[in-house]
């Protein structure tokens, strides 16, 4: 495992024991106040049982104590929240509670602290709510001040149903980061961070690929410098018309370039064909953004990060007159203006006398590493990577100010400051470290294998290889539905819009699948 190769805002960090992270995972999660239910519990050894009311009318829940704080000590240094000698105890058997009983524990007036974090096994026999993923239970000093939180509640049609398979055994790749498919094909192409596309047949028994483009000789591989996007035109079967995004070796730039399939090979690029569309300086070597795809309008999408460093010390994210920290969107099918692209007369700031760029769709974001379009609604996902508290999805539109680097996430960037959200659009859906440290934007599922998931948005986080399900219909739920050992890049969906995961650092392309649990 090459862990010098890193992707955008991706680095890696170390959990000193995996129930701690666990235990984090669960207090970190944060939930709206009109979203916390009323509960009465009892706890009987490792189990608690408690009586939701009224959010399910009674329903008695029951969960497996995992883990708890005794008297864990809090420090708070720069708004940053450490744990002290947490003292932690773990039980792994789980018994169903036979009486339930409605007394309330109380805790005695002392200086102790206890949390106490569980896993719900069941809630109620109606399956309203059929799952609970984590419960805190905060015993306080001074008495009666339990508060359980629940997070993630799921229904009997939300369960882990979804797991990844590999779905071609005998192919690997080096550090892939994007999955394509061309128009009016089956063929899927692998993007590798090095600079090289393969290409293969959409068949579990494939046992190679072909070399479709190669563009090592160009490419910087470094960190989060690489080939990092394709995107075939719409016309792709009749001009032959593919496009590339990556850091050039000789400058540093970002460069959208495009190319021109091979008459004589219809699996290969011709190398020769090269035409610079656009170029970005960039002043420092992380945050790049990346993907590149058209849109259902014709137009071609692009991704650029907030230009790098940490805290965009340049303001990119917000101005308006750079293209940093933006999703583009421009027209390559009508040059203009002596570029080799044009403006669409409905971007946002298209003929604006402000100086800013008409090539901008959407600004104030951090690092998009990962977008991709919705092919029945034509809704536009972005994962942002977050700076080091919040990893954000938003759904991008025309003109909007996603808020960086006046706000990360939810919060105000930095946290000890104050802002406002007046006129920035807030995310979708958010998680916090040490759930996750480094989004990767994935797809909605559209695919005919998973019914019960269709128009859900499926997404994940590169460190702690956990995968999310965001049903766009509810926002204010986003599920962890499985965990991984992934490093998972990037994303990608086939001719049939089934979606695939590519797994970085061990080269397999991933295929979402039903669990057989």
């Amino acid at each position: 495992m090459n862990v010098d190769k890193i992707l955008p805002g991706m680095a890696l960090r170390s959990c000193w024991a995996v129930l701690t992270c666990t235990v984090l995972a669960a207090l970190a999660a944060t939930v709206q106040a009109q979203d916390r239910p009323q509960f009465s519990f009892t706890r009987t050894d490792d189990i608690v049982t408690l009586t939701v009311d009224p959010a399910t009318n009674g329903t008695e829940c029951q969960f497996r104590i995992v883990g708890s704080f005794e008297s864990a000590k809090f420090v708070r240094t720069r708004a940053k929240r450490k744990f002290l000698s947490p003292r932690v105890s773990r039980s792994t058997d789980f018994q169903i509670v036979a009486d339930i009983s409605a007394d309330v524990r109380r805790v005695g007036a002392s200086s102790r602290r206890t949390l106490y974090v569980a896993v719900g096994e069941r809630c109620g026999d109606t399956e309203t709510f059929s799952r609970v993923k984590r419960l805190r239970i905060d015993a306080s000093p001074g008495g009666l001040r339990e508060k359980a939180w629940m997070r993630g509640m799921r229904t009997s049609a939300e369960r882990n149903i979804l797991t990844f398979e590999d779905a071609f055994p005998s192919l690997t790749f080096a550090y892939p980061v994007d999955l394509q498919v061309a128009p009016g094909g089956s063929r899927l192409y692998v993007v590798e961070q090095g600079g090289m596309v393969r290409v293969f047949d959409n068949d579990s028994a494939a046992t190679s690929s072909g070399n479709f483009l190669d563009l090592g000789s160009v490419v910087r591989f470094d960190g989060e410098q690489g080939l990092l996007g394709l995107a075939f035109h719409p016309d792709y079967e009749s001009n032959g018309y593919l496009y590339v995004h990556y850091t050039e070796d000789a400058t540093g730039d970002n460069v959208v370039v495009r190319y021109t399939r091979d008459n004589s090979d219809p699996l290969t690029a011709d190398a020769s064909t090269a035409l610079e569309i656009l170029r970005t300086a960039q002043p420092y070597e992380n945050h790049k953004g990346g993907q590149i795809r058209f849109g259902s309008d014709g137009y071609l999408y692009i991704a650029l990060g907030d230009g790098g460093s940490s805290g965009d010390p340049l303001g990119n994210g917000q101005n308006r007159a750079s293209l940093l920290g933006k999703i583009l969107r421009i027209d390559v099918d009508n040059p203009s203006g002596g570029e080799q692209y044009g403006i669409p007369v409905d971007n946002p700031f298209a003929g604006n006398t402000d100086g800013y760029r008409e090539e901008i769709f959407a600004y104030g974001l951090r690092n998009p590493w990962r977008f991709s379009f919705d092919p029945t609604t034509g809704a536009l996902y972005a994962g942002d990577v977050g700076q080091n508290r919040i990893e954000e999805v938003n759904i991008i539109t025309s003109g909007a100010n996603y808020g960086w680097n006046i706000m990360e996430g939810t919060d105000c960037y930095p946290l000890t400051s104050s802002c406002s959200s007046d006129g920035l659009t807030l995310p979708i859906a958010s998680y916090r470290r040490p759930l996750g440290y480094s989004v990767t934007g994935g797809a909605v599922y559209r695919g005919a294998n998973i019914p019960l998931i269709s128009g859900h948005y499926i997404f994940a986080d590169f460190v702690t290889g956990r995968v999310f399900q965001l049903n766009p219909a509810d926002q204010s739920r986003t599920l962890e539905a499985f965990d991984t050992e992934y490093y998972i890049s990037s994303f990608g969906v086939d001719a049939d819009n089934e979606i695939y995961a590519l797994s970085y650092y061990s080269g397999e392309v991933l295929r979402l699948a039903r669990s057989s649990d």
